[in-house]
């Protein structure tokens, strides 16, 4: 089948891609040379310094800081709170600070007459039904999300566990994975092509309990951004989607905490000053005691045990107000265990299977205000990712004595260091610049198995080792008072002892507010991944393979183009975006058909992953539509989206183009909260999806072949004929999930329970779908596709407070 991409690809490709780079440049240096100020005045000052959030004193990131009399004058503060601003010398101007969660704040200066460093404090928002509601252009960049957490903590969840990955599938162009799993696709890109940082450093598995939850507490963030599209210059490495997460720093005035515990897990968190407004400690911790209920089921000589924990540090110095250090640490583990113990008289036998994985991070980061015009942050990390799969098995009796370990595990780990640098040259320009190195350490397969008994051992390992770098540099340039672009370009490098390569990176975001509250933006993005994950299921479970560039699986690349219009309703607090998108992508890395790399049914048993990969291509469009409602009793949201994914691989499917496996055509989500008392809050979330595409059998074929263990009779050997690849499509998926919050205040302490329904009316949604044989005592064999509900109505409660 054609889609008739060729002729609109090889359009893109001469428009964007025919010397791109240099064009890029020479227009950063035209930029640069012609700076006019947006001002009557021939001169204008400059007023720089850090928004703070009221209390605990830790800087906030995202807030708009704008004059406010004059229109498209202003800017955003940097993820550490530090902004920068031109305004009129000698003149008296009014600045406005507004943020979301964040109530307005007003400042009035004068330059001179004032110290040009001003450090302005937010309070919270606290609920109002006559919110007011103005317009933040500078908030609402092209495919970018600043995730309000409140309202995280509003919307229901399963079993009642807050979650910052799951509330992204709230937003138009990204999908679910798998019921209840915490995966996701953006755009029509897989699991694996979003990028995901905490404090800067990226995270490789953000699930807990098999995905069922993400592996961040909320409880111990402070901010989270996610872009879709119009990636700045400064993100790099995956295809579709970042999501950057910010720790709290702690609170530099006072003890403070908070807590919660639920039906799957606990969590506290504990913050305060180390020196009173000098510097401070975070430690959150969340353990999982779900293998207490497993515990409860098992019964005879197997048992089944399972438990998870995540343990956040951060502690931050501030040497001068100019100078500050921060440490943060990252720790999630998470073990399943199957123990058999059978002891007869004549012999014993002990079997214990476990899967164990987890990931860590570190991060050391030294931010420095140079100058009002230029703040620099300087940045090392380390993070690890590893699994591990073992089998044991001890069997005693007087004939014979065996005892043998296995044990299959792979580890990847990075070791980097950057430098980011924000720099405000004039009036009309906002420049970034930096640079990183990465050292990726790969062991995407291990095996070690031991024979006790008899003294033998046997390893197999293969380890890569690849070492990637880049540059970037960002200008956001204010063309009129009601016009902006914003460019970027990044060069991503990548050595190793097999491949090496410079991938260009164009960047570019055109921006025009309209008159009547109307926004347009036009996007281009170039994407390239240098680590590839192998998956049969798309849902990013722990056993799923990260495995490095190499000759064979070379590098992978997006190119995105975008438009979107933005109306916001002023009075009534309303606003609706439509977007649109196309994308291609090329060497997209999968499983030949059939393949996969670890046999479980003898033991651990691996299989070499390289012989059973291909690569590919792919296209993904579609329109997206997100309509807000921000103000009143009721608040909520509607988003849908209508789109395509179509892969193609010459190994695959004969060579013909299918639909991507999470290739689902409309998707649409409704959720909102509603006030009905000052401490009462009821919250709901809907959730509509076509069906996902898979490969089922379309026919079988039986013969004889043995005899029947029960009947005493010949039983028969079925043989499946796949069809086409992701030729059936699953059931349509949709849920409705239900809460009530009913909080208490007292003079230090907030409290609240929570009560909610996970899949409230009872859909059996199928998880996945299996072929079930049959053979009646009388009459012909048969085999039927059955499908498998992994949840029915799930009830929770929890009980949270905050002192």
């Amino acid at each position: 089948m054609d889609f008739g991409f060729d002729n609109t690809l090889h359009l893109v490709k001469k428009i964007f891609f025919s010397g791109a780079p240099i064009v890029f440049l020479v227009l950063w240096g035209a930029l640069l040379i012609v700076d006019t100020p947006i001002f009557a005045q021939n001169k204008a000052a400059r007023i720089s310094g850090f928004v703070r959030e009221e209390g605990s004193e830790e800087v906030l990131a995202g807030i708009t800081v704008r004059i406010d009399k004059i229109t498209g004058t202003g800017t955003i503060t940097n993820r550490y709170g530090f902004f920068s601003l031109s305004v009129p010398y000698g003149q008296e101007v009014v600045l406005r600070f507004s943020g979301v969660g964040y109530q307005t704040t007003f400042r009035k200066v004068t330059v001179p007459g004032i110290n040009d460093e001003l450090d302005v404090v937010l309070r919270i928002e606290t609920f109002r039904l006559d919110s007011v509601i103005v317009r933040e252009a500078f908030m609402r960049e092209a495919g970018l999300t600043r995730l309000n957490l409140q309202t995280v903590r509003e919307i229901p969840s399963l079993l009642g566990e807050k979650d910052v990955i799951k509330s992204l599938q709230l937003i138009p162009g990204v999908k679910m994975g798998t019921e209840g799993f915490s995966s996701f696709h953006v755009r029509g890109g897989g699991a694996d092509q979003n990028l995901i940082l905490l404090d800067e450093a990226p995270v490789y598995n953000a699930n807990h309990l098999f995905g069922l939850f993400s592996s961040f507490n909320t409880d111990a963030i402070r901010g989270a951004s996610f872009w879709k599209g119009s990636f700045p210059a400064r993100y790099g490495g995956r295809l579709s989607s970042v999501k950057d997460i910010q720790m709290k720093e702690g609170n530099r005035q006072k003890l403070s905490g908070e807590g919660g515990i639920g039906l799957a897990s606990s969590r506290f968190t504990l913050e305060g000053p180390l020196k009173k407004g000098k510097s401070s400690f975070l430690i959150a911790a969340r353990h999982a005691y779900a293998g207490l209920f497993l515990k409860s089921f098992n019964q005879g000589p197997a048992t089944t045990d399972y438990g998870f924990y995540d343990l956040n540090l951060k502690l931050n110095w501030e040497k001068s107000p100019k100078s500050k250090f921060f440490l943060s640490a990252y720790l999630g583990q998470e073990r399943l265990t199957d123990k058999t113990i059978l002891n007869r008289q004549s012999s014993s036998r002990h079997m214990e299977q476990a899967l164990a994985w987890g990931n860590a991070t570190s991060t050391f980061r030294w931010n420095q205000q140079l100058s009002p015009k230029a703040f620099l942050n300087t940045t090392a990390y380390l993070t690890r990712y590893r699994f591990t799969l073992s089998d044991q098995t001890i069997f005693k009796s007087e004939y014979q004595d065996i005892d043998t370990y296995a044990r299959n595990y792979s580890t990847l780990e990075d070791v980097a260091v950057k430098v980011d640098g924000d720099f405000f040259p004039g009036v009309r320009h906002t420049l970034k610049a930096g640079a990183s190195f990465i050292v990726h350490r790969h062991l995407p397969q291990a095996y070690v198995s031991r024979d006790y008994h008899q003294g033998s051992r046997e390893e197999q390992h293969n380890r890569f080792r690849n070492q990637e770098w880049g540059v970037y540099i960002e200008d956001d340039w204010r063309l009129k008072p009601n016009v902006s672009l914003h460019t970027g370009l990044r060069f991503a490098g990548l050595f190793s002892a097999e491949e090496s390569g410079i991938f260009p990176e164009p960047r570019l975001t055109l921006k025009w507010e309209a008159p009547g509250t109307y926004d347009l933006s036009f996007s281009y993005n170039r994407m390239h991944q240098l680590v590839h994950q192998l998956s049969n299921t798309g849902t990013g479970l722990v056993t799923d393979l990260w495995i490095p560039v190499t000759r064979g699986l070379p590098v992978q690349r997006a190119d995105q183009i975008s438009a979107g219009l933005v109306k916001s309703f002023l009075e009534k607090g309303w606003t609706v975006t439509v977007e649109a998108y196309r994308k291609w992508m090329k060497d997209v890395v999968a499983y030949k058909g059939g393949a996969t790399f670890l046999v479980l049914s003898e033991g651990p048993r691996q299989i070499d992953w390289q012989n059973n990969v291909t690569t590919g291509k792919g296209w993904s469009y579609g329109t997206e539509v997100f309509i807000e409602k921000s103000s009143g009793r009721l608040k909520g949201n509607l988003g849908y989206t209508l789109s395509w994914t179509i892969h193609q691989f010459d190994e695959l499917n004969e060579g013909k183009r299918f639909f991507a496996g999470h290739d689902r055509r409309h998707y649409l989500t409704l959720s909102g909260t509603y006030r009905l008392k000052p401490r009462i809050l009821f919250s709901f979330g809907w959730m509509y999806a076509s069906g996902n595409r898979m490969t089922v059998p379309q026919g079988y074929t039986f013969g004889i072949n043995g005899f029947h263990p029960v009947h005493d009779r010949r039983a028969p050997n079925f043989i499946s004929y796949l069809g086409p690849r992701n030729s059936f499509q699953a059931e349509d998926y949709h849920r409705l999930d239900l809460g009530v919050q009913f909080h208490k205040e007292k003079k230090r302490v907030r409290q609240y329970w929570e009560i909610g329904l996970f899949n409230a009316y009872v859909r059996k949604n199928p998880t996945y779908y299996y072929l079930a044989y049959s053979q009646p005592r009388y009459g012909e064999a048969s085999a039927n596709l059955n499908k498998r509900a992994l949840f029915p109505v799930v009830p929770s409660v929890s009980y949270h407070i905050k002192f």
